[in-house]
């Protein structure tokens, strides 16, 4: 994934940002599952978007989205999340861990929001 989306950046001349955040050096696996597979089925979305442009520069960027998905990912790490117990201190953890990594991306829309007049 992460070369496909520099694959992408680098075919719309864009540079990758670098950010200051406060992401714990480790992470609970199941969070990162967690933000991985939620944002797969949202590229599934994006993708439908992304292919019915008539931009040829645009229509280049396509290494992310034409990455194949898992389709069993979503619900294996939802099946997995169900047998932490809510109240333990792993489940803690977890929400912690997506809650830092969702920060990741309010910072990332943050930071470009504050370098565009707009959004397309």
């Amino acid at each position: 994934m992460i070369l496909g989306l520099q694959a992408d950046l680098a075919a719309v001349s864009a540079d990758p940002m670098t950010l200051a955040t406060d992401i714990p050096t480790r992470l609970d696996p199941l969070a990162i599952d967690y933000i991985v597979s939620g944002s797969r089925l949202g590229s599934k979305i994006l993708c439908g978007i992304w292919a019915q442009t008539d931009d040829p520069v645009i229509r280049r960027a396509g290494n992310y989205f034409m990455q194949t998905n898992d389709a069993n990912l979503w619900r294996d790490t939802c099946q997995a999340l169900s047998q932490v117990p809510l109240d333990s201190p792993r489940a803690a953890m977890i929400m912690n861990d997506t809650r830092a990594l969702f920060g990741l991306f309010i910072t990332t829309f943050d930071a470009v929001a504050a370098n565009q007049d707009t959004f397309a």
